[in-house]
């Protein structure tokens, strides 16, 4: 029912995933009601360093960790915007660490942007949410409440999951 609201809310298609491995494997969908939309089949596999969902992955590492795996991995160009810059790249990871969110503006696919949250449950980052569609739709001026209510989404599934051991904490 989150995933629902939050495409009635937006209006775009919204995923949901987990990391396994070097990938981000597809759980869920729900697709978008308009005419043009963006999908994928349930069970696809997208590289982990893209987009917004892969800094989504990237935030819930420490900085070492995260700038070991970018550089072990490397930064595709798959658009004019992609961000190859391991610098730039973890300034952005840094940002949706702290924001709790991230964007994705046409990086990983020419005219199309995201906006990913991660889903916080027991042990380290494993899944997220995120909300993709045309620049069309997801304008300049839409992606600040797109961001937030992918925020709002995840972090209500987050509750719904249950509480986060205090690290260190066993039963």
């Amino acid at each position: 029912p989150f995933m629902e609201d939050l495409m009635r809310a937006t209006r775009q298609s919204v995923f949901l995933g987990i990391r396994a491995d070097d990938h981000v494997l597809i759980l869920d969908l729900v697709e978008s009601t308009q005419d043009l939309k963006i999908t994928a089949p349930i069970g696809a596999r997208l590289p982990l360093l893209i987009g917004a969902v892969g800094k989504i992955f990237m935030a819930g590492m420490t900085d070492d960790e995260a700038s070991q795996f970018v550089r072990a991995a490397g930064l595709r160009r798959d658009t004019e915007k992609s961000i190859t810059d391991l610098c730039l790249y973890l300034d952005e990871v840094r940002k949706a660490r702290e924001a709790g969110y991230a964007l994705d503006d046409e990086e990983y696919i020419q005219g199309v942007r995201a906006a990913a949250a991660p889903i916080r449950s027991a042990g380290p980052q494993a899944s997220a949410i995120w909300v993709v569609g045309f620049t069309q739709s997801m304008t300049d001026a839409s992606m600040p409440v797109i961001a937030m209510e992918t925020k709002r989404a995840a972090d209500a599934i987050s509750r719904k999951a249950g509480p986060r051991p205090v690290q260190g904490k066993g039963p």
